[in-house]
């Protein structure tokens, strides 16, 4: 595990500046990365999805306690480091690649021992909690660090003006459980606010969860494609979303719906709860036929 005086020598000896674009903040607490492995019960059967390894300050214990790890780093120069530093290990698949750009279900959606485990930036929390809910609807846990802003925007519920796909998403597939906060003197280059350390679980008794359990990714994406054209303009209602996107012919199913559901019909989106929703959009799909 790496102090921060570690830290500073690995990034010198590779000649490495922290990237501020790819919000580089590296973990240097060995408290904090004992209590993720902690929360995260690991065993040697656990194939683990790691999101943004930077320089391998959990990785390496990750792979001192799992099965697996896939380890998923966008930086290149952060690949070369991890090969040197994590050499003796052989149960580590390292790729350089955008996460946002892989396709995860392809890869992983029949691993049932899988657990995602990530240090968010901030600039890409929320796209990176919706690709993992829509793509592995199936997986047990994730456990995400991300800037506390980012996890108190994602928590959101109805009725705040920052209220989105992406808190709506998060309701309905399983439950959040806040752990613990991470100080910002945890960190190198120290970033100016703390962070956040959640355990998303999955409800598979949820009908969202056996929903989709038995129906294809795609109908995921278009439940996420719901809510984005439906949260399209914040300050106009939900009809006037549908009225005015590419599928405006869907609005009188939409008013019916409204209507079969006691839904005001100048209800704006962000005054909706998740449950209502998925209401919704079930509806709409039983109209369409």
């Amino acid at each position: 595990m790496q102090n921060l005086k570690q830290t500073q020598a690995i990034l010198e000896q590779y000649k490495v500046l922290p990237k501020k674009s790819l919000g580089q903040n590296f973990l240097i607490s060995e408290r904090i990365i004992k209590k993720v492995i902690e929360i995260n019960n690991l065993t040697k059967t656990d194939h683990i999805l790691e999101i943004g390894p930077g320089i391998g300050a959990l990785t390496k214990p990750l792979l001192e306690n799992a099965k697996q790890v896939d380890a998923y780093e966008i930086d290149k120069r952060m690949i070369t480091i991890l090969q040197d530093q994590l050499a003796s290990f052989s149960n580590l698949n390292l790729f350089q690649a955008d996460i946002l750009e892989v396709n995860l279900g392809y890869l992983y959606s029949e691993i049932s021992t899988l657990k995602i485990i990530a240090n968010l930036p901030y600039y890409i929390t929320s796209k990176i909690v919706e690709k993992l809910i829509c793509e592995l609807p199936d997986c047990n846990t994730f456990c995400l660090m991300m800037q506390k802003e980012a996890a108190d925007r994602i928590l959101l519920r109805e009725n705040h003006a920052k209220y989105g796909v992406t808190a709506i998403l998060l309701a309905l597939f399983g439950q959040v459980v806040y752990k613990f906060d991470v100080p910002a003197n945890c960190f190198y280059p120290r970033p100016k606010v703390k962070s956040r350390v959640l355990l998303i679980k999955r409800n598979p008794n949820s009908m969202f969860s056996q929903y989709f359990h038995k129906n294809s990714e795609n109908q995921i994406q278009d439940f996420k494609q719901f809510l984005e054209i439906s949260f399209s303009m914040r300050r106009k209602t939900l009809l006037n979303n549908w009225k005015k996107s590419e599928y405006s012919a869907q609005t009188s199913v939409l008013e019916q719906v409204l209507n079969k559901l006691e839904i005001d019909q100048k209800t704006r989106p962000e005054q909706i709860s998740p449950e209502e929703f998925w209401k919704i959009y079930l509806n709409m799909a039983d109209y369409k036929g």
